[in-house]
């Protein structure tokens, strides 16, 4: 696989623990097990555009209240949804 960093050969999928900074900005969570690339050649470990946009979607429309700061990836996107978010802010 292609690094999409330095662009050589050797990259690698694998799953890494990642501090996640909330939504608001005021807190950060640990997500574990996130979907990753690491490259053996830079030594870089990245998220695809896709696994970041999942998770930035899901810290927003998920229910998190009763999630302790630190959940796996998996149970993040199988937590249920959260009636209460205003998605268009001016309502």
């Amino acid at each position: 696989m292609k690094c999409m960093w330095c662009e050589s050969e050797g990259a690698f999928r694998t799953q890494v623990d990642c501090p996640w900074i909330m939504p608001d900005g005021k807190s950060a969570v640990m997500i574990k097990a996130v979907p990753s690339i690491h490259c053996e050649h830079c030594g870089i470990t990245y998220q695809e555009d896709e696994v970041t946009q999942k998770v930035e979607e899901s810290l927003i429309l998920k229910d998190l209240s009763e999630f302790p700061r630190e959940f796996s990836y998996q149970q993040l996107l199988e937590a249920p949804e959260d009636r209460t978010v205003n998605l268009f802010g001016f309502l």
